[in-house]
């Protein structure tokens, strides 16, 4: 499961977790990291049909565009988080 906090510890105001189904239980949500979360806030990620990126949105900025304009990133999904 994806999920996003904000204010939980983390690179920015809200930041992409994952947790993992295991036991019958949910286990604690981990930061996926530097590698998909940034200063800004990231939010309503998920994962693409082959399991190994993040498609996710994001306000950090971008070169030319205006401030807060939110944008459709895609990122890896670092490999500690991978399947086992």
């Amino acid at each position: 499961m994806l999920l996003t906090y904000a204010n939980r510890g983390g690179q920015g105001s809200a930041d992409i977790f994952i947790s993992r189904f295991s036991g019958g239980e949910w286990q604690e949500p981990a930061n996926l990291g530097p590698s998909v979360n940034s200063a800004y806030a990231e939010f309503g990620a998920k994962l693409s049909a082959d399991g190994k990126d993040i498609v996710f949105t994001s306000d950090r900025p971008v070169e030319g565009q205006p401030n807060g304009l939110l944008q459709v990133w895609i990122a890896p999904l670092p490999s500690a988080f991978g399947d086992d």
